[in-house]
């Protein structure tokens, strides 16, 4: 995948933290904590929560069927769960081989107070300086522009919508359910527009 981004043009980028872990562990709690994050999603009792986040985070973009159906590729792949995630944490050190200064390291453990959510093309949340500037809160920050460029990029035929389509909403869901692993249901949501 790494290849296909730099081949099409586009910065893959990642981050860690400045704490010492233990094992594969690298301080990106989506990585680290992919199985929790995965059964976070998939979790009936949580479920009704996180299509409620993934309504709020794409407003009228929100696709029932497309929903449902990242949903089911979710269940399968908990199923290979196992073989499918050994090594994760080599993801970031062959991120920095391949894209030098593509990953960014966060100061200090996961301790969101507020989520922000970006659909200002072009920008993003520089975390360590908006937690300095803010009284050491620390936010929880996605791109959705991002997404959305990425999907133009990967999926760029006109017949390749419903791709797109499904790719903003695989990565809206995966995105949800590490908020929902990491914090605790409470914090406030920001919204950026253009």
């Amino acid at each position: 995948m790494i290849e296909s981004y730099l081949r099409l043009g586009l910065t893959p980028g990642g981050h860690r933290d400045d704490r010492e872990h233990e094992g594969e562990a690298i301080g990106c709690g989506a990585i680290d904590g992919i199985e929790v994050v995965l059964d976070h999603m998939i979790n009936p009792e949580l479920v009704e929560d996180h299509k409620r986040i993934v309504k709020m985070f794409l407003g009228k973009y929100f696709d029932r069927d497309n929903y449902l159906r990242v949903m089911g590729a979710g269940l399968v792949l908990k199923s290979r769960s196992a073989d499918y995630f050994t090594g994760r944490g080599n993801i970031l050190k062959l991120l920095e081989e391949k894209a030098p200064k593509s990953v960014s390291k966060l100061e200090g453990h996961h301790n969101e107070g507020i989520v922000i959510v970006n659909f200002v093309p072009d920008t993003t949340l520089a975390s360590n300086r908006f937690a300095k500037d803010h009284s050491d809160l620390q936010a929880f920050g996605y791109d959705i522009w991002r997404s959305e460029q990425l999907s133009v990029t990967l999926f760029p035929l006109p017949s390749q919508q419903v791709d797109r389509e499904r790719f903003v909403m695989a990565r809206v869901m995966i995105t949800v359910a590490t908020l929902m692993t990491l914090t605790d249901g409470s914090l406030q949501v920001l919204v950026r527009f253009p």
